[in-house]
Order: C-alpha cells, then structure tokens, then sequence
C-alpha cells in the first residue's frame, strides 16, 4: 500500500503544488523507506537461517556418503539426504539474491525521494538514475525466481527416485497399489511444478530489457 501511495505521490506531482508535495513527501518517504528497511533486515536473518540449514545437512550428507560407501544405508535414505542438501544449497542462493533485490529495491525509493526532494516535478534526468537500479532490481528477482525452478526440478528428480524405489518393493509385495498411486500422483504434481516454475522463470526474464524505468513491483 505505501510503494502504491508513493508511486501516486510520483505521478501526480505535476498537478500537485510544491506545498502540498513537501507536505506529503516527508513522511511519505520516511515510512516506505523504514518498512522496506525492515524487510531487508527479516531477509538477512532468514539468509543467515538458510546458512545454518545448509551447513547442517552438510553434516548429514558427509555421515550418510560414509554409510553409502560401506552399503550401510538404504538407497532411499541416502537419496533422501542428497535431495534436502542440494535444497539447502539452493534456498541459500536464493535468499542471498531476495537481500540483493531488495537492497536495489530500497536504493529506487531513495532514488525516488530524492528526485522529489525538491518539491517540484520530477525531470527526466533526476529519475533516469533509477533505470539502471531498477534493472539491478530486476535481475536478481529473476535469479532468485531461477532457483525457485532449480528447486522444482530437484524435487521432481526426487519424487522420480522414490517412484521407482516404490515400484520395486510393490514387486516385492511391501509396497502397496495405493502407495504406487500416491507415489505416481507425487511425480505428476513435481513434473507441474517444475512446467509453472520455468515458465515463471521464462517471463521474468522477458520482462527485464522491456521494464527498464517501470516502477518498481514487491519483491
């Protein structure tokens, strides 16, 4: 709602008096760029948490590749731990690249702020410094939306594992017919997830030389 108001604010000051932009810019200013700030702040401790989650399964993984080696661990297991390392890994870097937006997403309302600071229309040389800001932004939205497939397509490798892990204990009679159902049901579901997800991925980047100099989306 404040980036709408703001945005409102930026478009309509050549009808607005210079009085009445000073009036709202201020605080209109301060509170977007605290909140934002604050956003920054929460994806920096859930960067620092993806971090501790990675080096964690790290530790797993380094376990349960000794157990492998010895034939000390059920496939399933081993590719179980693989799957959430390599899911770890990648929420990693898409965290890292959610601050990253998000710190070019705050430099475009300060950029935004300081183009108003004068209370008059904003000119085409005072807002052409958020162009390339906000293809920075842009980009590493992009790239964070990248790893969200890289994570998709994880998941379906997974789901395709324990596909054929089920299928060869129905064989055996443990498995059930219901289990293969559901197991089956799960691969269809990662397999629409990962169609959804390049798709978004494929857009995004479309957008990128098309929406220089738009204003800028919530991460």
């Amino acid at each position: 709602m404040v980036q709408l108001v703001l945005a409102a604010l930026v478009l309509g000051t050549v009808v607005l008096s210079s009085v009445a932009v000073a009036d709202l810019r201020d605080p209109l200013c301060r509170l977007l760029l605290h909140e934002e700030q604050r956003e920054r702040e929460d994806l920096e401790i859930q960067l620092r948490l993806a971090r501790s989650e990675l080096a964690a399964r790290e530790e797993i993984m380094v376990l349960l590749e000794g157990l492998w080696k010895i034939q000390g661990v059920e496939r399933l297991l081993y590719v179980t731990g693989k799957h959430d390392r390599d899911l770890a890994k990648i929420e990693v870097e898409r965290r890292r690249l959610l601050v990253e937006a998000q710190e070019a997403f705050l430099e475009q309302y300060r950029a935004y702020c300081a183009a108003l600071s004068s209370g008059k229309p904003p000119t085409a040389e005072r807002l052409g410094v958020i162009d390339p800001i906000w293809e920075r932004y842009l980009r590493a939205d992009c790239d964070a939306i990248g790893q969200e497939r890289s994570a998709a397509e994880v998941d379906l490798e997974y789901e395709r594992e324990v596909l054929a892990s089920v299928l060869d204990l129905r064989e055996s009679d443990v498995a059930t017919r219901q289990d293969v159902i559901l197991a089956e049901l799960d691969v269809r579901t990662a397999e629409e997830r990962v169609a959804h997800a390049r798709g978004r991925a494929e857009r995004c980047r479309a957008e990128v030389p098309a929406t220089t100099g738009s204003p800028p989306p919530r991460p």
